[in-house]
């Protein structure tokens, strides 16, 4: 399986760290769930659809349809320790086809267009770095994707106001340069 193969390179690029990869990787294979990057644990972990009392506005929602195995690696606060490391994203998360980055900024509740810019910015930073540190890993062993589609995902709140040309123009930098696809969405569809 291309996801057990993923993770063994993930593990064998990062052998010099104190936790690796595979120690923050959880897998789902729900038809339906969320991904929280929740402060109390400190770090991302998966939230049921049947769970109560849930706020699905401040989640990433994967729709699942076949069932199938979904690997989340928990980065920030589980490989990293929160605030410590270079700037990275939130999560990875990915199937036997799609290898998809995640920043969350829903804890975000501005309004203010400038902040807002700021904060798409920092997301983008944070993906960039990530995926440099993965590529810059994978080159020392002349490892790569196996094939994956990579995906990148700003995850923003509902009161950001939507298509922006900030964005746009990140999303061709992130195609013409990284050949990774960039969206601003809180719902991934692995069909």
């Amino acid at each position: 399986m291309i996801q057990d193969q993923i993770i063994l390179q993930l593990d064998d690029a990062f052998k010099g760290r104190a936790t690796k990869p595979s120690e923050c990787i959880r897998f789902e294979n729900d038809k339906v769930f969320y991904i929280d990057d929740n402060e109390q644990i400190g770090y991302c972990v998966v939230v049921n659809e049947n769970e109560e009392t849930i706020d699905t506005s401040r989640l990433f929602k994967v729709i699942n349809p076949n069932s199938e195995r979904i690997a989340l690696w928990a980065v920030d606060g589980c490989f990293f320790q929160k605030g410590r490391g270079p700037e990275h994203c939130d999560c990875i998360f990915f199937n036997n086809k799609d290898f998809c980055f995640a920043e969350f900024k829903f804890n975000s509740t501005t309004t203010n267009l400038e902040t807002i810019k700021d904060n798409r910015e920092k997301a983008i930073s944070q993906l960039r770095n990530m995926i440099f540190m993965i590529d810059d890993q994978f080159g020392k062993f002349n490892y790569n994707y196996l094939g994956y589609n990579i995906e990148a995902y700003l995850c923003t709140p509902e009161t950001y106001p939507s298509k922006n040309t900030a964005i746009s123009d990140f999303a061709v930098e992130f195609i013409e340069k990284y050949g990774i696809s960039l969206y601003e969405e809180n719902v991934k569809n692995c069909t």
